[in-house]
């Protein structure tokens, strides 16, 4: 914000606007990645660690740094790419089946063209169809 201080009394976006952007923006990259990182260790291995030996939350740390992470690092970096790839996949089957119950509550609703509403109809099942015939033959060599 100091940075950007002279574009803002400015009310333009300068040089000093720019700086704070390419400053700013690594930053918080940096530390949005350095806090999910903190977070998923925290929940998907420390605390259990801390339930099952039933120690607190530093001796726990402890146990996952030196017993588990020391010699997996390979291992624990595949399990994170692995968790990012999962969210993405379910994001966008999320959004594929809001944008496909959304479409087709409207066509069935008759809000949009009739004529439109008919061809969706008999669209989504062929696709439906035709999705399952490509992994049948997929499946099948």
């Amino acid at each position: 914000m100091l940075i950007a201080m002279p574009s803002i009394q400015a009310k333009e976006f300068g040089s000093s606007a720019m700086l704070a952007l390419a400053i700013g923006i690594p930053l918080m990259v940096l530390f949005s990645l350095t806090a999910g990182l903190i977070s998923l260790c925290l929940t998907h291995f420390v605390v259990p660690i801390m339930y099952l030996r039933r120690i607190g939350v530093m001796a726990a740390w402890d146990e996952f740094r030196h017993e588990l992470l020391a010699d997996r690092v390979g291992t624990f970096v595949l399990y994170v790419l692995f968790q990012i790839v999962i969210g993405i996949a379910i994001g966008v089957l999320a959004l594929l089946a809001t944008c496909l119950t959304c479409c087709y509550h409207r066509a069935l609703s008759g809000l949009g063209d009739p004529a439109t509403a008919v061809r969706f109809r008999a669209f989504v099942p062929s696709l439906f169809s035709r999705a399952v015939r490509h992994r049948m033959d997929i499946l099948q060599g």
